[in-house]
């Protein structure tokens, strides 16, 4: 398993494995939405200040998380897409991906990684508390979204 910085040689695999996760997750977009977001998720990150990490088995794409810098002044990071390919789950990638998407933060010098999921991101919850997330009051409007997390990481 190699854990690398988003480049555009992944831009293809990438949106391979971020489609076939949404299906996985049974995310629901109108689809000129899912192909915006499958264009832009990682731009948006990287174009924010933050990053975006990409897990690969060889050539395939099999993990990735992002961190999109929402309030540099504050400090306040907010994770996006934590994924990992059902077959791998459970071996501890997720971790690895979040536990190095935290350095790389505390490198921007970001204090607080926020981050927003639903009670069916179970497996996820269990891991963002494993390492220290807890729960806050929503910070941004979203109807699908039932549970808002932070860690502070500085």
């Amino acid at each position: 398993m190699n854990c690398v910085k988003y480049s555009e040689d992944y831009k293809d695999g990438l949106k391979f494995f971020l489609n076939t996760m949404y299906d996985v997750m049974g995310y629901r977009f109108p689809p000129s939405k899912k192909e915006e977001d499958l264009e832009t998720v990682y731009t948006k990150c990287i174009q924010s200040g933050g990053d975006f990490l990409i897990l690969t088995n060889e050539e395939e794409v099999v993990g990735c998380i992002g961190v999109k810098v929402m309030d540099l002044d504050n400090g306040i990071g907010e994770v996006k897409r934590l994924f990992v390919l059902p077959s791998y789950q459970g071996q501890g990638y997720g971790e690895m991906l979040l536990t190095e998407l935290i350095n790389l933060s505390k490198e921007k010098k970001l204090r607080y990684l926020r981050l927003c999921t639903t009670h069916k991101s179970n497996k996820a919850i269990k891991l963002y508390e494993k390492v220290g997330f807890y729960n806050i009051e929503a910070y941004k409007y979203n109807p699908v979204i039932e549970i808002y997390m932070e860690l502070r990481i500085i």
